[in-house]
């Protein structure tokens, strides 16, 4: 099946300013059209590079002033189907709240997806012209999270996710809506039922379960939204995202009561292998927490696990599969027909999830109830651990400043238990290309590539490995080996000729970062995995593509001796029992390539100093936002062909 992903460098002009100037744009009644004027005239210039995404730069981390935006006349209006408000281009109607002013569809099931109020929608607009950071459950809504949000093209991470669960944890307990007898999962029950599992499956019989999944059991965590509800006695079903192939969001429900895992994934892919796990250790879980009387009735073979099926076709954007898993789990609970959702309303889902959490930030309701929570035994412990790091960020330090292609949360490299993201990593690999051509440091004849390329490089293969021998590289891939993308840091170096080495993080299984390294001169690919583990899956597609794109854009007298064999692919050994935390793996990927760069001894590098390593990551980007150099660096940011093209086609 073939996706279309829209290019990776129009992620880098927009700011949040033109976030609601776009919003503006889309309303048909402008009321100052002088103004209107000018701010078409904008969107036409940026429109070639920067059409769909946002980015923040220094000066717009509050936006003060905002006003003079014209985003005050913003009306709810909106296209739906069957209503046509004058949409002025395909663009825009990202841009337009998806409410419609006629009650008939406002009261549909479908409109239920995506429709939230006049009220509700000026008072979401008017918190994003001066976003204040609100605590909302396990997460902080600020503009980073509600613009990850409503933005195109971007993929809902973790917070998103969990504070929507734990508005719904807090909703049935207080009964604010239909829905009884479930609980909602948050991201780290899935990383901890993965590791369960992984112990579990080489010695099944003698397996005893961990406390702390026994506390998932009884409904004592997740604490925030603490419901203390038994599975299987009070809670017949358990709903959760969950983040598969480093790339996806898929929807699970756990029905108890009929022994089934139910997946829905709006790709229509086949999940057995990322939720066998949940069917092997949930009735484990479900007999250890249940009464005595009971026990001996309930059996531990693993529930069936039933891919719920889906109209074809959805998420072409490749970006919006977070919502889909939102609103999916939503249908479900509700008993929405599946079929009502679809491209076409997934843009107002996403603003309705936006306006939701922005609402319950602002909801007593939800405020009494975060003022109960208590951290679990487990959660103390874990704090406990980490009882020598202690930062505190007041609601201006909520953003490191732009850097290169991306706006960084600090919070979120500097935490214990939060996972580094492609930002923070594509904010380093910009700062070393800068390092390596500036002469900044000792390292040459090397490069490092971002999330983009090893996504496309995975897309190519695919298309590659069904026949090898007429396949033709698509010229963005000689693009990265002559050095003219990633564009932010650009170096116009050739792989093979100026560069030797290819440094880049990878995500993999979806829940780990390694670092890989492309030794073109040996020919190999070295793999370090701070949980060392085997990645020969993840990284043979770089092991076979390189030497094509190395082949392909060598000098001519050099391409006879250059052959298409794939590299050898090196596990590089590591020191035992790193990462402890099962969070600090991105840290460890990127100091792992330091390590590799500077001939530094990768022993010297463990659990004892990895806190130490994050926090000098988050003050060495903070520097660099800071830094002329880097900001003159980025003022030569011009985009390649490629990225000024609308989209790229992707292979599934």
């Amino acid at each position: 099946m073939s996706k279309r992903l829209a290019p990776f460098g129009k992620e880098l002009e927009l700011t949040s300013m033109q976030v609601l100037i776009l919003l503006a744009q889309a309303v048909a009644d402008m009321n100052n059209r002088d103004h209107q004027s000018q701010i078409e005239q904008e969107q036409k210039t940026e429109a070639s590079q920067s059409s769909f995404d946002v980015n923040f730069s220094q000066a717009d981390d509050f936006i003060p002033g905002i006003g003079t935006q014209g985003v005050e006349g913003l009306s709810q209006t909106s296209y739906v189907p069957g209503f046509d408000p004058s949409q002025t281009k395909k663009g825009d109607e990202w841009w337009t709240p998806r409410t419609s002013v006629q009650d008939s569809i406002m009261v549909s099931p479908q409109s239920s997806l995506y429709y939230c109020s006049e009220e509700s929608w000026l008072g979401f607009t008017e918190w994003v012209k001066k976003p204040t950071p609100l605590p909302l459950g396990p997460s902080i809504l600020n503009l980073s999270i509600a613009t990850r949000i409503v933005s195109p093209v971007k993929w809902l991470g973790n917070e998103e996710m969990g504070a929507v669960m734990f508005i719904w944890r807090v909703n049935t307990t207080l009964k604010r809506w239909a829905p009884s007898r479930v609980a909602f999962m948050n991201a780290m029950f899935y990383l901890q039922i993965h590791v369960a599992y992984n112990k579990f499956l080489p010695n099944k019989k003698a397996y005893e379960l961990p406390d702390f999944l026994l506390g998932y059991g009884r409904g004592e965590i997740p604490s925030h939204g603490r419901i203390d509800q038994v599975w299987g006695v009070d809670v017949d079903r358990l709903y959760f995202p969950l983040f598969v192939n480093g790339n996806h969001w898929i929807a699970v429900c756990v029905n108890i009561i009929k022994k089934k895992v139910e997946v829905f994934d709006c790709g229509g892919g086949k999940n057995r292998q990322y939720v066998e796990k949940f069917a092997a250790m949930i009735p484990r879980i479900v007999k250890t927490v249940a009464p005595p009387e009971r026990q001996k009735q309930l059996l531990l073979a693993s529930y069936s696990i039933v891919d719920v099926p889906m109209k074809t076709r959805l998420n072409k954007s490749c970006c919006d599969c977070g919502a889909y898993a939102l609103k999916h789990l939503e249908c479900n609970l509700l008993g929405i027909d599946f079929s009502l959702l679809d491209d076409e309303i997934i843009m107002g889902c996403i603003q309705k999830i936006g306006v939701d959490l922005w609402e319950a930030a602002n909801d007593h309701i939800y405020a009494e109830a975060m003022t109960r929570y208590v951290p679990s035994p487990w959660e103390r412990e874990e704090e406990a651990s980490h009882s020598s790091f202690d930062v505190n960020f007041s609601q201006a330090d909520d953003f490191i400043p732009e850097i290169g292609t991306q706006g960084v949360e600090a919070t979120r490299i500097v935490s214990p238990g939060k996972w580094l993201g492609n930002e923070e990593m594509d904010a380093v690999m910009f700062i070393l290309r800068v390092n390596t051509t500036l002469k900044h440091w000792a390292p040459s004849h090397v490069a490092f590539m971002n999330a983009m390329f090893c996504l496309q490089i995975h897309a190519a293969y695919n298309k590659f490995l069904p026949n090898k021998k007429v396949y033709e590289l698509p010229d963005f891939l000689i693009s990265y080996s002559r050095g003219e993308i990633p564009s932010h840091g650009r170096t116009d170096q050739v792989s093979g000729v100026d560069v030797d080495r290819l440094y880049f993080p990878l995500f993999v299984n979806g829940n780990h970062w390694v670092a890989v390294c492309v030794n073109i001169i040996e020919k190999k690919v070295e793999v370090f995995d701070c949980g060392g583990g085997k990645n020969r899956q993840y990284v043979e597609k770089f092991a076979a593509m390189i030497p094509r794109i190395v082949k392909a854009v060598a000098p001519p007298e050099r391409q006879k001796q250059l052959l298409l064999a794939s590299y050898s692919i090196v596990d590089v050994p590591m020191k035992t029992r790193l990462n402890k935390s099962c969070c600090d793996c991105g840290a460890y990927a990127l100091k792992h390539l330091e390590c590799n760069l500077l001939g530094i001894d990768l022993s010297l590098l463990d659990d004892e100093i990895i806190m130490g390593c994050r926090q000098k990551i988050g003050v060495d980007l903070w520097e660099v936002a800071h830094d002329s150099i880097y900001a003159e660096a980025m003022t030569r940011y011009v985009p390649s062909p490629w990225e000024r093209e609308e989209v790229f086609d992707l292979e599934d």
